[in-house]
């Protein structure tokens, strides 16, 4: 069992195209499963990127891949967040999360939902991408002048 999370907080490195098909191939095997916190996938320079591209059909595999509001959706407070998993996966932990863990506010529920839309989670994407992509850019050089070494990925800021 594999626990990523990608992009990495706080360094930034995140694995991509043919890293990150290889990893998700790699524990969509039988006997394999792996969870994937994407909290800053929308961090990605030049492009946000999901682990959820590589994977053929999630209701064959051990796969969890992770996601909150307050980060990629920019809605710090709103506690929320999801997990795409198996069919299997989703009613087992559904049955324990509405008596173990007590849930979350209906309305926070339904706030981060409407945040969801397509429309909403394009705009989201493109713009906290091309805004951590800029301060990068901005940044980094001058941090690198005043003599500071920067051990940063394209997946954060």
């Amino acid at each position: 069992m594999l626990l990523k999370s990608n992009p990495c907080n706080p360094t930034g490195v995140a694995l991509t195209g043919d890293r990150l098909k290889h990893l998700v191939e790699h524990y969509s095997a039988k006997g394999r499963g792996a969870l994937i916190d994407e909290a800053y996938e929308f961090y990605c320079d030049p492009e946000p990127v999901s682990a959820m591209r590589y994977i053929k059909d999630i209701d064959e595999t051990d796969l969890f891949v992770v996601g909150a509001a307050t980060k990629g959706l920019q809605v710090p407070g709103m506690r929320v967040g999801w997990a795409i998993a198996s069919r299997r996966h989703v009613e087992i932990f559904r049955n324990y999360s509405s008596f173990g863990m007590g849930g979350i506010s209906r309305p926070s529920q339904i706030y981060v939902t409407k945040l969801l839309e397509t429309a909403r989670v394009r705009q989201a994407r493109a713009a906290v991408s091309t805004f951590y992509g800029e301060q990068r850019a901005r940044y980094g050089p001058a941090l690198a002048k005043l003599g500071l070494e920067l051990f940063t990925g394209t997946g954060g800021f």
